[in-house]
Parts: C-alpha cells; sequence; structure tokens
C-alpha cells in the first residue's frame, strides 16, 4: 500500500480530482507488531479514498475501521462507496488507526492525525 501521489499513473479522474486534496507524506511505524503507514494529518471530517495500485480504479465495498491510536478500541466502521470514498464525519480531531479489508485485497493498516485546520484527506492506492 502507497499514498497516493503524482507519480501514480492511469488513474481514473476520481482519483485525479482527489490529488489535490491528499496528504503527499508518510512513514511506517509498527502497532502492536504490525507495520503501519502513517499518513501524516488529514483533515476533519476524517476521510479519503481507496483504489487499485494496479488500475487506478476505485476499491468499492472495503471494510474500514476506525481504532484508539493504539488500535485497541475499535470505534466506528465504515464502508467505501462506489467512487472509493469513505468518511469518519463523527471522529473528533485525534489520531486514529485504520483497518481496511475488502475480497481480493491485502489489508489495509494506516495512521492519521485528524486535525480540524488540515484540509487534506488520507488517499491509499492498495
Amino acid at each position: 500500500m502507497v499514498l497516493l501521489s503524482a507519480g501514480v499513473a492511469a488513474t481514473p479522474a476520481v482519483a485525479q480530482e482527489a490529488k489535490s486534496a491528499c496528504s503527499e507524506s508518510y512513514t511506517q511505524r509498527a502497532i502492536n507488531g504490525e507495520m503501519v503507514e502513517d499518513l501524516g494529518t488529514i483533515g476533519l471530517p476524517l476521510r479519503g479514498w481507496v483504489g487499485s495500485a494496479t488500475t487506478g480504479n476505485p476499491v468499492a465495498g472495503m471494510t474500514i475501521d476506525s481504532f484508539s491510536e493504539d488500535g485497541k478500541k475499535r470505534l466506528a466502521s465504515t464502508t467505501t462507496d462506489g467512487a472509493g470514498a469513505f468518511s469518519f464525519p463523527d471522529l473528533k480531531p485525534g489520531t486514529y488507526y485504520l483497518k481496511g479489508s475488502a475480497k481480493g485485497f491485502i489489508p489495509l493498516r494506516i495512521l492519521v492525525r485528524v486535525s480540524d485546520t488540515a484540509t487534506t484527506i488520507a488517499c491509499i492506492v492498495e
């Protein structure tokens, strides 16, 4: 899994539109023994886009669960829509551990910090 960036080729129009709002920084760290992509600061509400690395198409129907920063307490769950978009409108500013899963895709694990002053979204190419 990598952050969607300007270097990703053959993305659909929806991804092209999302690029300008995507967080451009990420690092890796371990949470509960799993490697996690830290996407940095995301705007409020916590929202994002998931796409396929091989086709550039959106990944619809992926379940995304949000957890406390340590990954131990599940807070909310949502599913990507037909355009690959997801949102957690009720989460407040803070740091969240997100896990995503869908048939045929490697489970995603990301960490984001949500701020009411940021304007970026979490964009993931799976």
